[in-house]
């Protein structure tokens, strides 16, 4: 903003946040009694899962996700972790079909939209997050993501990388466009030993503190201050 002309006095952050503390209670509730949040969401999958939370249109590229998960899984030692996409949007057919046709309807699972108050939840018990977006502004589910205390796989296009993901501390970046790319990230992941996945979960609370209500409503106040200043002089 500054490169195109606005004075850097007249310029507030703090926006692009969530209620930091929802998320993160609600990840821990589920940790802390594991048997209790699968029987009251069944669809949770028992194994090991990457998460994704995003509307199923193209820009959410979750088609080259799905061809990235199943390289991946050719790769993978050991048990490959699930795929767990949750959304609703005009893709959905396509892509449980592209899933039935690959024959990992009992890998891949789609539980729909997942409300405000039940997706921590599902944070809560995934292994990692994934955001594949071919372009997003910013994308609040990183922050959800973070909140909840999880390591992050992350597109490069994705704007809230930039604040949010710190390549190797709490996460790992990709180029949306190539599915190796998405492929190599995934399975990074999941080699990464449950320990350090612990650490790069913690790395990412103590980021996203920077995003918090309290920080933006700080930076709403100061902005409305600068401007009923500019208001008053003239």
């Amino acid at each position: 903003v500054a490169s195109l002309g606005v004075p850097r006095e007249r310029i507030f952050t703090g926006y692009d946040a969530v209620d930091n503390d929802h998320f993160s209670h609600t990840a821990d509730a589920a940790r802390s009694d594991v048997a209790a949040a699968r029987k009251r969401y069944p669809s949770i999958p028992e194994r090991p899962y990457f998460l994704a939370v995003l509307r199923l249109i193209p820009r959410k590229n979750v088609g080259r996700l799905l061809d990235a998960y199943a390289r991946y899984r050719n790769c993978a030692s050991g048990m490959p972790w699930d795929l767990v996409v949750c959304g609703q949007g005009e893709q959905k057919a396509q892509l449980e079909e592209t899933v039935h046709s690959r024959r990992f309807d009992e890998f891949v699972h789609f539980p729909g939209f997942v409300s405000y108050h039940d997706v921590g939840f599902w944070y809560g018990l995934a292994g990692a997050f994934v955001h594949p977006a071919l372009n997003e502004q910013w994308g609040l589910v990183l922050n959800e993501a973070c909140a909840a205390g999880l390591p992050l796989l992350c597109s490069k296009t994705v704007g809230a990388r930039y604040d949010l993901v710190s390549e190797k501390v709490n996460g790992f970046l990709f180029d949306p466009q190539h599915t190796d790319d998405i492929a190599q990230s995934l399975l990074r992941m999941h080699e990464t030993p449950p320990n350090a996945r612990k650490r790069m979960g913690d790395e990412s609370r103590l980021i996203v503190q920077s995003c918090s209500p309290r920080t933006f409503a700080s930076g709403f106040v100061s902005a409305a201050c600068a401007a009923i200043e500019k208001t008053d002089q003239s």
